[in-house]
Order: C-alpha cells, then structure tokens, then sequence
C-alpha cells in the first residue's frame, strides 16, 4: 500500500499542474481575443466624413397653446397679457439598418454617431444633446363685443440629408436627420378681423 503513494501523488499533482496550464493558456486565448475584437476596430481615425448632402430642411409642431378671448358682452376692447414656455431637445439620429450594424458593429457605429454629432454641431451652432428653452410675452385684442380665439404654435427646424463615410478603405452612404432650435407662431382661429390683434 505504502509503494503506491508516490505514484498516487504524483498522479494527483500531475493533474493538478496539467489543469492550472490549460486555464493560463485559455485565459491568455481570451485575452488575445479580446485585444482583436477591440483593438484596431475602435479607432476613430478611421472613420471619415467624405460629404454631406441636405436633402430637404423643414419643421415640426411641437405642441399647441390655444388662447380664448370672450368680450361678445363687452363694451370696450379686452386685452389680454400672457407668458409662454417651451422647452425642447436638440436630437440627432443615423438610420441604423440591419445590414449597415451588423458590417459596421455596435461599437464603430457609436463612434460614427458621435463624430457626424459633432459636425452637426458646428454646423449649426447647437451640442446635440442639449436642450434649448424660449420664454415669449404676447398680448392679445378682442375688441367690444367680439369673441377671439388665438393659437400659440411651437415649432422645431429639422434637416435631413446623407452622409458620405469613408472607413477601412471602404464607403457607405448613411441617411441621417437632426431635430434643432426653438421657435413660434400664432393664429388667429377665428375670422380676420381688424379690431381683434396680436402684439
């Protein structure tokens, strides 16, 4: 019994050394894995906006703020001072396709995003991101037995265009469109009238 040990222990410490070799080669593996996938992939030098192309520069409503002037009993002009508020995000967004994530990947696609926001910015004068607020002070007119009616309109300019990007040797052409500024109208529900204004 007692001949056998050495050959037991040699068995158990062979196997041991044998176990902690394979993890120190599969960690190392791992690890050069890692430095592939992240490595060169994430250099933004890489990434180069070639051209960009405005395809059509519009706005969208935000929302409305309807202003009600009854003074059909009233004998003299009913004026009316009022404040408004509106805060709004100045966004960005690349069309993200199947085919273009999955040549690009998530990452590089980040770093596009992030590169094209910043020329956006200095384009425009705006940080992507960021939010702008617009207070305005209007007085309203219903003169003496008219019923006005007005509409405070918030609007956001919008651009839409292509960008021409040039990575790795290779170019793609990314649609993009940006949401920016902060601005106002108002309407006068209803019929013109020269007695009923807006200041």
């Amino acid at each position: 019994m007692i001949q056998f040990l050495p050959v037991i222990a040699l068995g158990y410490f062979g196997a041991a050394a044998i176990g902690a070799l394979k993890k120190s080669t599969s960690h190392k593996t791992k690890q050069v894995q890692k430095n592939k996938k992240t490595g060169p992939a994430l250099k933004t030098e890489a990434i180069r906006i070639v051209r960009e192309t405005i395809i059509e520069d519009d706005n969208i409503i935000l929302s409305k703020e309807d202003m009600p002037l009854d003074n059909r009993f009233g004998k003299k002009p009913l004026v009316s001072e009022n404040r408004f508020s509106r805060t709004a995000n100045i966004t960005m967004e690349l069309e993200r396709n199947r085919d273009l994530s999955g040549t690009l990947g998530a990452d590089i696609f980040s770093l596009l995003e992030a590169k094209a926001q910043t020329k956006m910015a200095s384009t425009l004068g705006f940080k992507i991101g960021s939010n702008i607020t617009r207070e305005i002070k209007l007085k309203f007119i219903a003169a003496a037995g008219q019923f006005a009616h007005y509409r405070v309109v918030w609007k956001q300019d919008t651009r839409r265009g292509v960008y021409d990007v040039e990575m790795a040797g290779k170019q793609y052409t990314i649609p993009f469109m940006v949401t920016y500024g902060l601005c106002h109208s108002v309407e006068s529900i209803n019929e013109k009238d020269d007695k009923n204004g807006i200041q």
